[in-house]
């Protein structure tokens, strides 16, 4: 059975402390999320960053024995949703509107690091970039994406 984080602070929109903010991410997954070895290693709130580790694992390689371009990608999407989720202190659902991936380089079997942020963040969309790294610091691939903001009840300033 998966354990599941306690969303209860979120549920009626309630203004968050950095410490139950920091709690929250530290403890969330997803099942894309638990599928990609995923796991939140800091955020900054005031900065809306988000580091992340993730485990590529070999039953994700193409016959060359290198990690899929799409779980790649799904890696990317992760990181820079949290550096969003920082943003919005989770007051909004962010669905991807559009995503650019770059691939700088081959990821294998291993660990990886992600470094998400927010570079601008509008009344109704928000642009997010992340990057990847392979375990030995390598630069695998980088992501630009515009994101909807869908608001909880209550809207963005409750």
């Amino acid at each position: 059975m998966i354990a599941t984080p306690d969303f209860s602070p979120l549920a009626d929109n309630a203004d968050l402390n950095n410490q139950d903010l920091q709690r929250i991410f530290l403890e969330m997954n997803t099942q894309i999320g638990i599928l990609l070895g995923h796991r939140v290693v800091s955020v900054d709130l005031e900065a809306s960053r988000v580091r992340s580790e993730f485990l590529g694992k070999p039953e994700f390689c193409n016959p060359m024995g290198v990690i899929q371009g799409g779980m790649i990608s799904a890696m990317l999407d992760t990181t820079f949703t949290m550096a969003g989720l920082a943003a919005t202190r989770f007051k909004a659902n962010l669905p991807t509107l559009e995503m650019k991936t770059t691939y700088v380089g081959p990821g294998f079997p291993g660990k990886f690091i992600g470094d998400g942020h927010v570079l601008r963040m509008g009344k109704s969309i928000m642009f997010l970039e992340a990057t990847l790294f392979d375990g030995d610091e390598n630069l695998v691939a980088t992501a630009s994406a515009t994101a909807k903001l869908v608001y909880r009840p209550g809207g963005p300033n409750k």
